[in-house]
């Protein structure tokens, strides 16, 4: 698959200080629970074994999180 890279600004170094503009893959995706559907853009991330979505989207589609076993979650050095 090939996808758009879209310009984004960052803060380089998470202080403010410096801004950039970089270029990610960016798709618009539509995230569906039921009756419940959220249309929003996420980051693809090829080598990625899942997808990972903020709370407020699993509060937004009304999922029960009492009913969902936690799963841990690592990045490439097991952070």
């Amino acid at each position: 698959m090939r996808f758009n890279y879209i310009p984004v600004e960052v803060d380089v170094y998470g202080d403010g200080s410096e801004r950039r503009v970089v270029y990610r893959p960016i798709i618009k995706v539509e995230i569906k629970y039921n009756s419940i559907s959220i249309p929003t853009e996420a980051l693809v991330d090829s080598g990625a074994d899942g997808c990972v979505f903020s709370i407020s989207f699993g509060e937004a589609l009304k999922i029960d999180f009492r009913k969902i076993n936690p799963e841990i979650i690592r990045g490439i050095n097991s952070s």
